[in-house]
């Protein structure tokens, strides 16, 4: 990214959209703990997001990059990429709904409800 002016808090995320415009995730670097320096005019900033990906239903989604000023509650939006890059999802199994989760199941021993009520 390179600042056209001064940025005295920059953020830069990115969402992740169904073609509908729905969005699915996003994150950005002030939400993930990483608050980057003020940016001088002309200045440029490389931010690299390294994320596991959810496992989608097959189909179409968009990643939308972004670059802010300000906090993650209140800023100012200085630009917006809709649909920047769209992904084709190629998915063998079965997915319930946009995403499957990731589950470790068990099953624990059959509880009455008065053990239940009784517990802390």
């Amino acid at each position: 990214m390179r600042a056209n002016r001064i940025i005295e808090q920059p953020i830069i995320g990115l969402a992740l959209k169904d073609l509908k415009g729905n969005v699915i995730t996003g994150t950005n670097t002030t939400f993930e703990g990483n608050a980057l320096e003020p940016m001088a005019a002309g200045g440029v900033r490389s931010v690299v997001f390294e994320m596991v990906f959810p496992e989608l239903a097959p189909g179409s989604y968009a990643l939308s990059p972004a670059v802010a000023n300000g906090s993650q509650t209140d800023h100012a939006m200085l630009h917006w990429v809709d649909d920047a890059a769209i992904l084709q999802v190629v998915n063998d199994r079965h997915v319930m709904g946009m995403m499957r989760f990731q589950v470790n199941m068990g099953h624990p021993a059959c509880v009455t409800r008065e053990e239940l009520q009784a517990a802390p």
